[in-house]
């Protein structure tokens, strides 16, 4: 009998010589023959190992490619106006976003100065190239891979949607309140319809079929009884009626700047004396309708 450490040169079992002759290739093999049987030994020959290699490879270009697409994405919604650059504060509030997901705490202020402090920025705009830096830069420090920076940025670009809407619909809320007291009245719905008609169809269209359309909108779809209503009644109504028209967020921004693009138009008819009428008055009493201070043009 042997025991451990004994240099027995005794025949081996026979269950015990195939594993190793499986195992352990002779030493006089080639290298590449030795790789061969480890690569065997593993369930793959040399050359399925390559092929492997070139998939994971694959897979990471085109997880590293999502990752930039995305960035480009998340940019173009910080950039409405396609200038190239995007504002800083709103750089800062996604970053310190960015940080606090991948942390799981939110940074709070003090967040914020810090991730301003590191962009070095001076409240200059960022520039697409300093943002993708920038951002990457954050994305790496917390996330392990690009799957893992994919989830966060799909995260990101779906908040900044919904905020970008919440302030879409806010901004076409504030357009059509011509008295500016925080609601939306049935006449103001109405007049300012009057208008979009008359800029799209010239000024003698029906007036009274505009009121009658319009006032059977407001109370079908934002008050039966006609009452005024406010910012929150109207956004759940201008969000179901995009989801209505298209499920992709993208789009619905779209729509809803093509709306508030003629809302702004319409308003500004008000100042047109030949599209006046007398029921414009109690708006046009109310002075300059001065569409900068509703941040119409930001």
């Amino acid at each position: 009998s042997s025991h451990v450490g004994s240099s027995s040169s005794s025949p081996l079992p026979e269950r015990l010589r195939s594993v190793q002759a499986f195992g352990e290739p002779p030493a006089s093999a080639a290298p590449s023959e030795r790789m061969g049987v480890v690569a065997g030994h593993m369930g793959c020959n040399e050359e399925d190992c390559c092929e492997s290699r070139k998939i994971r490879h694959l897979q990471k270009s085109q997880a590293d490619r999502a990752v930039e697409r995305m960035l480009e994405k998340l940019f173009s919604l910080h950039d409405p106006d396609g200038r190239g650059a995007a504002p800083e504060a709103a750089v800062v509030e996604l970053v310190a976003r960015l940080m606090a997901l991948q942390q799981g705490v939110d940074l709070g202020e003090a967040g914020q100065d810090e991730v301003r402090s590191r962009l070095g920025h001076d409240g200059r705009p960022v520039s697409f190239a300093s943002f993708q830096g920038f951002v990457a830069d954050a994305l790496r420090s917390h996330s392990h891979g690009a799957v893992s920076q994919c989830s966060v940025l799909e995260q990101l670009i779906s908040e900044r949607l919904d905020q970008t809407l919440a302030e879409m619909t806010e901004k076409l809320f504030r357009i059509q309140d011509l008295n500016d007291d925080g609601f939306l009245e049935e006449s103001e719905l109405v007049q300012l319809n009057k208008k979009v008609a008359m800029l799209h169809y010239g000024k003698d269209i029906d007036k009274e079929e505009i009121s009658a359309k319009y006032k059977d909108l407001f109370r079908s779809k934002l008050d039966a009884s006609g009452s005024p209503v406010s910012l929150a009644r109207f956004r759940r109504h201008i969000l179901s009626e995009l989801e209505g028209i298209d499920a992709d967020r993208v789009a619905q921004c779209s729509i809803l700047e093509q709306w508030i693009l003629e809302a702004i138009s319409a308003r500004l008819a008000f100042r047109d004396p030949s599209m006046q009428s007398l029921n414009d008055l109690p708006f046009l009493l109310l002075g300059p309708l001065e569409l900068k201070d509703l941040g119409a043009f930001d």
